[in-house]
């Protein structure tokens, strides 16, 4: 996957990603971390972290843009990194959580979707629209990258296991 360039070739890939960079970016630049993260948009400044990798062989750059597509909840994004990482060897991939890639609006229609209850009891105990509430429950199935709504529960249920137990209600003091 890596390419063997000139010196001072770079691919059209990475000659685009410095025009899109604005015009304080010549191409000579984008060969620096720093043009990345000047990116006006978060996807463009992951897209050219994975660049980096794949053209320049910057590894910690690729990973760079791998979380930050996993942050943004782009897959396809996530896969390519990753199949750029693999190309140099890398292996080994821990997910993040994805809780911070929901909205708290699907936060809160996956822990409904977790008790069991239907899209239309979820619409009306929120005050949303069916429509709504099947494009929210869509959402959270492809963000978790899951195909079920008990993959939902299952999740929900696991992140509930995992938070921190409380010492007791408020003002108890713990005791």
């Amino acid at each position: 996957m890596t390419s063997t360039f000139a010196p001072g070739e770079l691919p059209w890939r990475v000659q685009a990603a410095a025009t899109s960079l604005g015009s304080q970016h010549s191409v000579a630049t984008v060969k620096r971390p720093a043009a990345a993260r000047s990116a006006r948009w978060p996807w463009l400044h992951a897209l050219t972290c994975c660049w980096r990798g794949e053209f320049l062989g910057d590894i910690a750059t690729a990973y760079a843009g791998r979380k930050e597509f996993e942050s943004l909840g782009a897959q396809l994004g996530v896969a390519r990194t990753e199949a750029v990482l693999r190309s140099f060897g890398e292996r080994q991939f821990t997910r993040e959580p994805y809780a911070s890639t929901l909205t708290p609006r699907e936060l809160e229609v996956a822990e409904l979707v977790a008790e069991g209850l239907t899209n239309p009891a979820i619409a009306r105990r929120l005050y949303l629209s069916r429509p709504t509430v099947a494009s929210h429950v869509a959402h959270i199935l492809a963000k978790l990258d899951f195909s079920s709504r008990a993959q939902i529960a299952a999740w929900v249920t696991q992140r509930r296991v995992q938070a921190p137990q409380s010492a007791g209600p408020p003002g108890s003091g713990g005791s």
